[in-house]
Order: C-alpha cells, then sequence, then structure tokens
C-alpha cells in the first residue's frame, strides 16, 4: 500500500510540475507575442506610418493600454500633419530651398518622438510591465521592455545636434533590443577613436543607418550575422562606417541606389531611411558630404557617413548661421 501511495505521490507531482511549465510557457509566448506585436508598431511608426492600427485585446491590461494610446496617437499625428504642419511647408514654399535642413530635421524628429502624447503613461506603463514580467520569472522579456523604455525616454531628448558618444548610446540600445531577434547569432563591434567621442554630429542619423543593415543585409537564419560600426577622423572630417556581413546588393540595384542618393530634392520624404539621412546632411553642410554606399553580392555592404569634424557648440553655430540665411 505504501508503495502504491508514493508512486502516486510521484506521478501527481511529476503531472503538476508539466502541466505548471506548460502554463507559464504558454503564458510567457502569448504575452511575448502581443510585446514583440507591439514593439514592430513601433518600429513602423518611427519609420513614418502612421495608418498602422495596433489590435486592441478585451483584456484591461497594460499591453492594451497601450496599444490603445498608439492607436490614438497615430491618429492624433495624422490630424496633425494634415492640418499644420503641411500647411506649413507650403506657406513657406519659397523658402525652403534655405529652410529644407531644418524642415527635414523636424520631420527626423516627427517620426522618431512619435511617442511624445503623454510619454510619461506609456513609459510608467512599460516599467509596470517589466516589473511583472520579472516577477514572474521570464527575464528576457523584462530586458527586452527595459530596452525599449530606455529607448522611448532617449528619443524624447530633443535638439538638432548632440555628441557622437550620445548618439552611440542610441544605437546601442536599439542593437541590444535587436539582438533578442537573432537569438547566439548575432555579434556587433563598434570602434570609435577617443579623440572624438564628444564631437558633433546631427541627431537621428546613425541609427536609420543600422537599421537599414540588419533589415536588408542580415539573414535570420544564418549563424554569423554581424555589424561592425567604425568612427574615426580623416583631416577634417569624421568618418561613420556601418559595414555587415549580409547578402550585399546587386550591382545594378548598388547603380540605382547610389543614382538616387545623387539626386537632390527638396520634397518631404515619409520614411526616415538612407535619402532622407543624406539629404539632410547635403543641403546643410554641401555634397562633399553625405552616404556613399560599397557592397560585395554575397559577402558585405558598407555604408559611410561623411559629415564635417566639429564640436558641439561648433556645429550648434553653423546651424544657426545656416537657419539666417
Amino acid at each position: 500500500n505504501l508503495r502504491a501511495q508514493k508512486l502516486f505521490i510521484y506521478i501527481s507531482l511529476t503531472l503538476l510540475i508539466v502541466i505548471s511549465l506548460f502554463s507559464v510557457i504558454l503564458f510567457s509566448k502569448q504575452y511575448f507575442r502581443r510585446i514583440s506585436t507591439i514593439c514592430s508598431a513601433i518600429h513602423k511608426i518611427r519609420s513614418g506610418d502612421l495608418k498602422i492600427q495596433l489590435p486592441v485585446s478585451s483584456k484591461s491590461d497594460e499591453l492594451s493600454l497601450i496599444s490603445g494610446n498608439l492607436n490614438d496617437m497615430c491618429t492624433m499625428l495624422n490630424d496633425y500633419i494634415q492640418k499644420v504642419y503641411i500647411s506649413q511647408i507650403n506657406a513657406q514654399a519659397n523658402e525652403l530651398l534655405y529652410k529644407d535642413a531644418e524642415l527635414k530635421q523636424k520631420a527626423a524628429e516627427l517620426y522618431a518622438l512619435q511617442a511624445q502624447i503623454n510619454p510619461h503613461f506609456l513609459y510608467n506603463t512599460l516599467e509596470s510591465i517589466r516589473m511583472r514580467a520579472l516577477s514572474s520569472g521570464n527575464r528576457d522579456v523584462a530586458q527586452m521592455v527595459y530596452l525599449l523604455s530606455t529607448l522611448f525616454k532617449q528619443s524624447l531628448k530633443g535638439g538638432f545636434i548632440t555628441s557622437i558618444s550620445e548618439e552611440l548610446d542610441t544605437c546601442r540600445l536599439y542593437l541590444e533590443l535587436t539582438a533578442f531577434r537573432f537569438p547566439q547569432n548575432f555579434h556587433v563591434q563598434i570602434n570609435v577613436a577617443e579623440n572624438i567621442r564628444e564631437c558633433a554630429i546631427i541627431r537621428h542619423i546613425m541609427q536609420p543607418i543600422i537599421e537599414n543593415s540588419i533589415q536588408h543585409g542580415l539573414n535570420p537564419n544564418a549563424s554569423d550575422n554581424s555589424i561592425e560600426i567604425a568612427i574615426y577622423r580623416e583631416e577634417t572630417d569624421i568618418l561613420i562606417q556601418v559595414t555587415d556581413n549580409g547578402k550585399g546588393i546587386p550591382p545594378d540595384r548598388l547603380s540605382l541606389l547610389r543614382q538616387q542618393l545623387s539626386v537632390q530634392t527638396s520634397h518631404r520624404t515619409d520614411r526616415i531611411g538612407l535619402s532622407n539621412v543624406h539629404q539632410r546632411i547635403v543641403v546643410l553642410f554641401g555634397t562633399k558630404y553625405g552616404i556613399s554606399l560599397d557592397s560585395l553580392p554575397g559577402k558585405a555592404t558598407t555604408t559611410t557617413i561623411r559629415i564635417p569634424y566639429m564640436t558641439v557648440k561648433e556645429m550648434e553655430n553653423y546651424v544657426q548661421r545656416f537657419n539666417r540665411r
């Protein structure tokens, strides 16, 4: 009888443990899927897609609140762009050539700072989700939410000019968050000359280049994905090179991209991509500066950003003089 009772207890305990583990895994997957959907939506919003509408669950939890607020934010920003931003551009059409750098920067900041509507609520909600994930033992989800909330907080910083060091901090957060998409097969190397860390750079020009390399260069199924970021001084200029070891760019496509970059336009682009970054730099500093592309199909792609070597104060003064022209 004792053996039978022991066996019954062991079997019951085993079943309880299996059921508990299965429940935790199922809950974590559902939770992670909803967070991934929100993260994907935020990336699309930062790229300028304001038509996105997240599904709002009937559950009254933090994720549903975030989804609802993001939907409201997109609707309000669309109205704002239609009623105010576009009308201002049309009213200043004659001065557009001289104000192009400022307008493009405003567009970049608009898309990068989509979450300005009730930012404290969203930030505090993300922190609540992180603490709940930690209490459930799901450290990966907690880390992802922490990185996302910190990146969100960084994006709220204003200003046209920042230091290379501060811009790199934002890029590191983005790379850490992206690394969750490539578990065990994503390597990042950053090489920065110490004497240029506090030099000036236009805000929000590095992250779109890194995002472009990840989206179009890396293979989620590969085991050796890597991105190398090198920043150094070349005489009176600073060069920022982002190299990925992905599939490369076919020669005809590379030629087309170079041609698109060489065409100067004063029209606002709908996406914060290579062309937008390149045009902002060219309009501000001249055709000597901007973005160049090099690629070996099947091996690697290198995107190079060239900007003048200046301190933060010098570049701020330069931009102020430029805007007074």
